[in-house]
């Protein structure tokens, strides 16, 4: 235009000049614009970092650490060093561990089936099958450590719950499953009287009182009892020839 006379020098040296501001200013947009997205980067990673994601679905059984104290990586101030902020288990996996005298261990392999009866519900019986049987014998106790999983559903079974695993050598019907449990013992805990057997149960007081028993058929390492204490009624194993009634004991660790 300023060829054609339209447009004086001064008119076209204020246009040039504003557009060199204009493009200055957008440059200045991009560049704040740049930043603010790296600002929200940071705060999304910031906030990502205030989540707790468990490794595996489960459900939370204890709490370690409470609200205010500070936790550094995998062990916090107030947990006194055990590590983590809870405890996590998953119940869909809960499995018993059982000492298995090494005598006993090589009747044994995997998937073998097994009975489970819990001290917490005595009238119940879960069909399990052993799932690890440990490279490892404990010399002191002469003793295999053996996994045995649920077969049926753990419903009502919590982590650290006394158990008892009777292994099968069959795995039983359901007419089995459903019947009453069998009474047993371990063969050692049985005196001769004469010509009655018994054992010593154990009292509230850590006394002992002899109970007549009536034995049965073997169950695997166990006998059964036909007649005897109620289920859940600790007994002295391998008591001395000189055990009589109202002897106090004290249980073995």
């Amino acid at each position: 235009m300023q060829q054609k006379g339209v447009s004086t020098p001064a008119a076209m040296d204020t246009a040039t000049a504003r557009l060199g501001m204009t493009k200055a200013a957008l440059a200045a947009a991009h560049a704040d614009v740049a930043a603010a997205k790296a600002r929200v980067e940071v705060a999304r990673v910031n906030l990502e970092n205030c989540y707790v994601r468990a490794p595996f679905a489960g459900r939370i059984t204890q709490k370690l650490t409470d609200i205010g104290e500070i936790v550094f990586g995998f062990t916090s101030a107030g947990n006194a060093g055990n590590g983590g902020i809870a405890s996590i288990a998953d119940f869909s996996t809960l499995q018993v561990e059982a000492d298995v005298s090494e005598s006993q261990v090589a009747k044994l392999a995997l998937g073998t089936p097994a009975e489970i009866a819990l001290d917490a519900f005595p009238d119940r019986k879960y069909r399990g099958k052993v799932a690890e049987v440990r490279p490892r014998v404990d010399r002191a106790k002469a003793t295999v450590t053996v996994k045995v999983a649920f077969v049926d559903d753990p419903r009502d079974v919590l982590p650290d719950m006394g158990a008892k695993v009777t292994f099968l050598a069959r795995e039983l019907d359901e007419a089995a499953q459903k019947a009453a449990p069998t009474p047993a013992i371990q063969p050692d805990a049985v005196v001769d009287k004469g010509e009655t057997k018994a054992v010593f149960a154990v009292q509230p007081d850590e006394t002992v009182r002899s109970v007549a028993v009536v034995t049965g058929p073997s169950l695997g390492n166990l006998v059964s009892l036909r007649q005897g204490p109620p289920a859940g009624t600790r007994i002295v194993r391998s008591p001395p020839p000189n055990m009589k009634d109202g002897m106090r004991i004290k249980e073995k660790q």
